[in-house]
């Protein structure tokens, strides 16, 4: 096959801003999209949704949406996601870190009688740490540096959307000779799925893990764990608990590392909590 596979194509690159980072518990505040193709950006979406709740003063902190913008500009759920979904038409979606994204999406999208589309869609993440691995970081804001992409504002939909889309077009042209053809391409982005094939389930303890830290974030109090991280490298903190995130089926806690004056998520699956009430939990 002939390289004019990718030179056809157009893919869609997705952010999303929202009030928190659990799914079940927070909303969906902004949604900013990019149209592009090998020759860069073609098209742009940004939009404000109103949410049924205050922005809470630490989320708006990251992305400084104020409740007074999104009062004066914000649309309905409804109305924002319809709008969205027309936007991205057929094409494949782009997002780092895409089961946070979906998780909200497929949630919000619920809460309105719709589902996810049949859209194919890639993680920046992913394809990062895959084919880039000695990379110091993946994070979307060290991409921004490490390839010098400057789309403004950070932690705003639209311009972390182009970002997203920028990185993405990097790792085609890096590896162009390789993924040419429709079936080079699909060979070597292995990780692609259909979006309405992304299931969002709560975890089976999340009642349990929900209480306990709950209470903690409530109080402003400091514990001690032990967990080990993505790559197995095994880590022992007192932490200040901020807030719970759930993504692919699995919960973090976002904390305030106390040694090292640094904010992290912490995967409660490898994790044991040293409580000075109750003693080593594991959840």
């Amino acid at each position: 096959m002939s390289d004019d596979y990718l030179k056809n194509q157009t893919w869609v690159a997705a952010d999303l801003e929202t009030t928190g980072l659990n799914p079940w518990q927070h909303e969906i505040i902004e949604i900013g999209a990019v149209k592009f193709d090998l020759t860069g950006i073609i098209d742009k979406f940004q939009i404000l949704i109103k949410p049924e709740n205050k922005v809470d003063p630490r989320s708006r902190e990251i992305h400084q949406i104020s409740n007074e913008e999104l009062e004066e500009h914000g649309v309905s759920l409804h109305e924002g996601l319809e709008n969205f979904l027309s936007f991205i038409e057929t094409h494949a979606i782009i997002f780092h870190n895409a089961p946070f994204d979906l998780s909200f999406l497929t949630h919000s999208l619920n809460r309105v009688g719709r589902t996810l589309p049949d859209n194919l869609y890639f993680d920046n993440l992913y394809l990062s740490r895959k084919y880039f691995k000695t990379r110091a970081s993946h994070s979307l804001s060290s991409l921004r540096e490490l390839l010098d992409i400057d789309t403004g504002d950070h932690h705003r939909a639209l311009s972390d959307a182009e970002a997203t889309g920028l990185i993405f077009l990097e790792t085609i042209k890096h590896y162009y000779e390789k993924i040419n053809s429709h079936k080079k391409f699909r060979k070597f982005m292995r990780f692609y799925r259909k979006c309405s094939d992304f299931q969002l389930k709560l975890p089976r303890n999340f009642d349990k893990v929900q209480t306990y830290f709950n209470r903690l974030i409530k109080s402003k109090g400091f514990v001690k764990v032990d967990y080990t991280d993505n790559s197995g490298k095994f880590f022992n903190h007192t932490i200040q608990p901020l807030e719970l995130m759930i993504f692919n089926q699995k919960i973090f806690i976002k904390s305030f590392i106390n040694e090292e004056n640094a904010t992290k998520l912490i995967p409660i699956s490898s994790a044991t909590i040293h409580d000075h009430e109750l003693g080593s939990i594991k959840f």
